[in-house]
């Protein structure tokens, strides 16, 4: 199962929303995302698409994000999950779990969320350490889920 952690992209500062979750991306934010899509969909040529599910956090920034590649992927919604907001990484692997369980192998997640958390989720599921910028989307290929092991593959940055 191959998971691609993605961190939204470019954001309304802080100071502009009271509310966390309502901040939404800027101009900017949304075009580096697509300028990224032509070299995303090129990774994705022989791959069935029926095979991509996106998972969200449920904070607007991210919805936008994940709404750019559901839209290239001609996917019709992603499923949001507060796990990824709230950074539990037990809940992530959990339900990384079931759908091991319940897809192939060639199941293919988008995890569109923030950091720290994505990056301190790609350490837990690799060993690596890496600050994910905004916008970035990195793969890794998961081996197992018990104990949870990865393998990077590769990664897109705006």
């Amino acid at each position: 199962m191959e998971v691609i952690l993605v961190r939204h992209g470019i954001a309304e500062d802080k100071d502009l929303r009271d509310d966390d979750l309502k901040r939404q991306l800027t101009d900017k934010g949304k075009e580096e995302v697509e300028q990224l899509m032509p070299e995303l969909m090129g990774k994705f040529e022989d791959k069935d698409k029926d095979s991509i599910l996106i998972w969200s956090s449920p904070a607007n920034r991210a919805l936008e994000t994940a709404h750019i590649i559901s839209s290239e992927f001609e996917i019709e919604q992603s499923t949001v999950h507060d796990f990824i907001y709230d950074g539990d990484f037990h809940s992530f692997s959990k339900e990384l779990s079931k759908e091991l369980s319940n897809n192939t192998k060639e199941t293919t997640i988008f995890v569109v969320g923030h950091q720290p958390s994505l990056g301190q989720w790609y350490t837990q599921l690799t060993g690596d350490i890496v600050k994910i910028k905004k916008g970035m989307f990195l793969s890794v290929d998961v081996q197992s889920v018990t104990p949870i092991v990865a393998n990077p593959k590769w990664t897109l940055r705006p």
